[in-house]
């Protein structure tokens, strides 16, 4: 998708421009700094989907099509006060959804690399089980670590 079909769908949420009323130059401007300025604060977030500063309304967006609707809804959102404009229910509610399927679609991808001595959780047990520990792990390791025997280790740091 093209910054320019993005910026379009989100006036077009606020009903400020339709496909007969052109963006102005200056709209067009202050919308992509304001897209920018959002993208660096989802990144700021935590939420990185491989945004790319943009600078003209002919570039391609460079995020997954999955997050397209919540770039642009959430566009909506943030520009509408400068447009006397509030966003609608329906528009917060879809942008509600949209976030929902970014952040789903992002944990799907996400890989841990857990310490092998990592407890599962509740029971310490994997689903499907018996093994309490992620890893091979025994109680000589829990009890005398990498430096010595714990007991000893507690007592130095004592004295």
């Amino acid at each position: 998708m093209l910054v320019g079909k993005l910026l379009e769908r989100a006036f077009a949420k606020l009903t400020i421009r339709t496909s007969e009323s052109a963006l102005t130059d200056s709209e067009k401007s202050d919308a992509i700094d304001e897209l920018n300025n959002m993208m660096r604060e989802l990144e700021a977030d935590g939420i990185n989907i491989g945004w790319t500063p943009v600078s003209a309304t002919t570039d391609s967006i460079t995020t997954p099509d999955w997050s397209w609707r919540m770039i642009y809804l959430r566009l909506a959102i943030l520009i509408a006060p400068e447009y006397g404009k509030e966003a609608s229910a329906t528009v917060r509610e879809d942008h509600k959804s949209a976030y929902e399927t970014v952040l789903s679609q992002i944990l799907d991808h996400i890989t841990t690399n857990a310490p092998p001595d990592l407890p599962t959780g509740a029971g310490n047990r994997e689903w499907g089980s018996q093994r309490n520990f992620v890893g091979n792990s025994s109680d000589e390791d829990i009890l005398t670590g990498n430096g010595g025997s714990l007991l000893d280790q507690t007592s130095q740091n004592l004295t």
